[in-house]
């Protein structure tokens, strides 16, 4: 079972990145009449606005829900396995067995997600799963489903925590991003939203401010902080028809730029859409992975019919359990599960380092890679 994660929840996150405001705050703008076109289009952008947000809670909730379940399930088990030491199984057995609830609250999970999947026109290793516990349950070996089902959901648990680690890299650029630009308009100065700034205006950096586009120093000299961007511990001076980028620090005296590239289409707004990006895309081995799960599906039903006509054949008294046996071992959850965990792990790993990475398929090439060079 795979946790699909909503393109759309990464590709938000640039909405968080220099806030608009409404325009150029002229004097005059506040007593025009706003178009009935604007007004609908204003309003449609606010309901957009609040699905994704309502998007955003019912999945940051399903995901605490599901890690929580498997903590719940994890007890449940490890109370069962206290039962079994204490020789107390003739007392707790039946509907009094915590590992029969664990197994029941599982499957139960399980089977929702497969029914969502399947009327998505999705189908992959987690209907194994749901039919390898479904089965066991069949057979009373509670034990057994309650375990195929944790294993799954311990291990998208792993992938949950490798997914919030790279939200919190994105995160961390995010925060970055100046909020206000001081901009020039009808010959003073005032301040804007840094996303409402428009190419060739001119803006002011003060020291000790980060720069909020990318532009060409007009007048003042000082030095810019590019660490965040290029790693560069060393300030570099700019003076007049010096290029500086959006992200850099202005370090000491005041600068007045020409902009030419702002809010997402500035550098900084290109990384952060470089790395959420590069979280909607698979890598070969990922996909390879997901073709997988959705082809062994067959052989794995197929397999398991086999041996049960075969127990049916030779009258083997437990061909049940060696059929449940195969759907289970057989559930290639472990390969589905390890390749986008890992290659999301690697992501996260090289962004706390200021690595930036395009994309999974990236990560993958470099074990081709024989040579590297550096600047």
């Amino acid at each position: 079972m795979h946790r699909e994660h909503d393109p759309n929840e990464w590709t938000d996150w640039t909405a968080r990145l220099f806030p608009v405001g409404t325009g150029h705050p002229d004097a005059d703008s506040a007593n025009k009449p706003v178009s009935k076109e604007k007004s609908e289009n204003a309003a449609g952008h606010h309901h957009q606005e609040h699905d994704r947000v309502e998007s955003a809670r019912i999945r940051d909730s399903r995901r605490n829900f599901q890690n929580r379940l498997a903590q719940f399930i994890a007890l449940l088990m490890f109370a069962e396995i206290l039962i079994w030491l204490t020789g107390l199984s003739s007392t707790y057995h039946g509907w009094w067995s915590p590992a029969r609830w664990g197994a029941i609250l599982g499957t139960i999970w399980t089977c929702h997600g497969v029914l969502e999947n399947l009327l998505e026109g999705r189908i992959g290793a987690d209907l194994a799963l749901a039919q390898a516990a479904l089965a066991a349950l069949f057979l009373r070996e509670d034990f057994v489903a309650a375990e195929v089902v944790l294993i799954s959901l311990v291990g998208e648990w792993l992938e949950d925590v490798a997914y919030q680690r790279a939200r919190r890299a994105i995160g961390k650029l995010i925060e970055q991003a100046p909020e206000t630009a001081w901009v020039k308009r009808n010959e003073s100065w005032i301040e804007v939203p840094a996303g409402s700034v428009v190419v060739g205006e001119l803006v002011a950096v003060d020291a000790g401010q980060m720069i909020p586009v990318d532009g060409v120093v007009e007048s003042g000299r000082s030095s810019v902080d590019a660490s965040s961007l290029t790693g560069e511990s060393i300030p570099v001076d700019v003076s007049s028809n010096d290029r500086v980028a959006c992200g850099q620090i202005n370090q000491f005296g005041r600068l007045e730029i020409r902009a030419d590239r702002v809010g997402l289409e500035s550098t900084l707004g290109q990384v952060v859409k470089l790395m959420t990006k590069a979280q909607t895309k698979k890598a070969k081995l990922e996909r390879m992975a997901d073709r997988y799960a959705r082809y062994f599906l067959p052989a794995v039903e197929t397999a398991a019919l086999i041996t049960l006509i075969a127990g049916f054949a030779m009258n083997l008294p437990d061909r049940w359990l060696r059929a449940v046996a195969v759907l289970v071992v057989a559930c290639p959850c472990s390969l589905v599960l390890a390749t986008p965990a890992t290659i999301l792990a690697a992501w996260a790993t090289l962004a706390r380092r200021g690595v930036l990475v395009k994309s999974g398929a990236a990560i993958e090439q470099l074990a081709l890679c024989d040579t590297l060079v550096f600047d």
